[in-house]
């Protein structure tokens, strides 16, 4: 199925809120300048995978990232043969593939357990708001492997309403990351678990990052 986020306005909610009083945690998860000196028409590209109970909504799919003109950057997303336009952002903020996942995830995990965005997306900007440890982890990107940081959230949980989410207090953001990379972002994965195992899952995985010949 496709889906994707609507303009720009709507993914930057996350951002937008928790700049003023922004945590080491947050500055380091939408990191300024994780574009800076990628020349325009430099593509990154990211596998994008997402389950959900009963797998009528599973897809698997590409996130493509196109620097372009005029401080602009594309978010496409690929998905069963069709592409559609995620939004444009501003090259100098950052990398928008953050605020895509985030907003993805809350989005998601609302209409799953039948509660508000509102609700949780106010939970996710608690949890940015905090300092977290990152966790010293290896990657590997284009057959090499490299030095990265993982940070784990879970914006849900002990919440007071947890017994009415259905099980997906147990959300879990890991946002893993490294200077090593273009674009910052090495993977990206929201998932609720179950019982028996996940019950909810979408991840982001850097897979390329070509630059224009000169």
């Amino acid at each position: 199925m496709m889906r994707w986020l609507l303009g720009g306005l709507s993914a930057c909610c996350i951002a937008t809120a928790c700049a003023a009083g922004a945590s080491d945690t947050y500055d380091m998860i939408f990191r300024e300048g994780s574009l800076d000196g990628l020349p325009e028409a430099s593509v990154i590209q990211y596998s994008r995978m997402a389950r959900e109970p009963g797998g009528t909504e599973d897809s698997d799919g590409t996130v493509r990232l196109t620097i372009g003109a005029h401080d602009n950057t594309e978010l496409v997303l690929e998905e069963g043969g069709r592409e559609g336009a995620i939004g444009s952002f501003p090259t100098s903020v950052g990398n928008p593939l953050i605020m895509y996942f985030m907003e993805t995830a809350v989005r998601d995990v609302a209409r799953l357990a039948g509660g508000s965005p509102f609700y949780v997306r106010n939970r996710v900007k608690e949890v940015l708001l905090e300092e977290t440890p990152a966790e010293p982890v290896t990657a590997r990107f284009e057959g090499r492997e490299i030095a990265a940081k993982r940070f784990v959230l879970q914006p849900l949980e002990g919440d007071k309403n947890a017994a009415r989410m259905q099980g997906y207090d147990t959300l879990t953001l890991e946002i893993t990351v490294s200077d090593e990379v273009p674009g910052w972002y090495v993977a990206l994965d929201a998932r609720a678990d179950g019982p028996e195992g996940a019950v909810y899952e979408t991840r982001l995985d850097l897979t390329s990052a070509e630059e224009p010949e000169q």
